[in-house]
């Protein structure tokens, strides 16, 4: 019931009453590989802060990616955005051949491979939540992102 680009969810507001559960946890690469994948058209990450873990996990699925959506959210002090840099991500996301964007709500994007910059980094850590959509250089979806680039 949130308004458009608002986003509230937590397994919490489902009424539980704090319970744990236990639950397997894997890696992308472990699934890619236990399906016998060899490439992948879309990956979305949405962890409530431990996005960075999971793309750990993903070494050899993010050289094969074509579009990549995680969020950023270093306001998270108790995850792993709280001691991850964004650009040092996305540094290593361009190395794998990707390019990435700021993801605004209204549609919009903003590069940051290239652009953004430790300066940048210093300014606005924290960061607090945002998505970052990123894609592969060459896919003809980098041509229809670069449309939306503002």
């Amino acid at each position: 019931d949130a308004a458009p680009g608002e986003q509230k969810a937590s397994l919490a507001d489902a009424g539980s009453s704090n319970k744990t559960v236990e639950v397997n946890v894997t890696t992308v690469d472990v699934l890619m590989s236990q399906y016998g994948l060899t490439s992948l058209d879309v990956l979305t990450v949405d962890t409530e802060g431990f996005d960075p873990s999971v793309l750990l996990g993903a070494e050899r699925t993010l050289q094969v990616v074509r579009y990549l959506l995680f969020e950023v959210h270093q306001d998270l002090s108790n995850s792993p955005w709280a001691d991850t840099s964004l650009l040092g991500l996305v540094q290593k996301l361009d190395s794998k051949g990707l390019d990435c964007y700021w993801a605004g709500n209204l549609g919009n994007l903003s590069r940051l491979t290239g652009c953004w910059a430790e300066e940048d980094e210093r300014r606005h850590r924290p960061t607090p939540w945002n998505n970052v959509a990123c894609v592969r250089r060459g896919d003809i979806w980098h041509a229809v992102l670069e449309g939306f680039v503002r």
